[in-house]
């Protein structure tokens, strides 16, 4: 599983929970490093923040679910807009989470996929 987020405290939280799941997660600060990492390990399941410091996550989150739709895709948000949302979902993603998130609901909401 690959978690694509440039913000710390979120890329720690992302670890916890997958730890507690017993995932084993590899962590992308930027867009650009994520893809590197989606290349190299053909992840099931990815986390991508809706705002990176490289491109916006919606765009990330479409060409995944181009290439491969089986992929559950979560879009973490610091801000929820029911717009981007739907857009969200339209792209590919799987579920939309908005921050702050704690573990125990991140969890919830990721281990129905696993």
């Amino acid at each position: 599983m690959v978690a694509i987020d440039d913000d710390e405290s979120s890329r720690e939280l992302v670890r916890e929970a997958l730890s507690l799941l017993d995932l084993e997660v590899h962590i992308a600060s930027t867009g650009a490093a994520g893809r590197r990492l989606m290349e190299q390990l053909s992840p099931r399941i990815l986390i991508i923040d809706e705002n990176l410091p490289d491109g916006h996550g919606l765009d990330l989150v479409q060409e995944v679910a181009r290439r491969d739709p089986a992929v559950e895709i979560f879009v973490l948000t610091g801000e929820y807009s029911t717009e981007l949302a739907v857009r969200a979902i339209k792209a590919g993603a799987s579920d939309y989470l908005t921050k702050p998130i704690t573990v125990d609901q991140l969890c919830g909401r990721i281990q129905p996929v696993v």
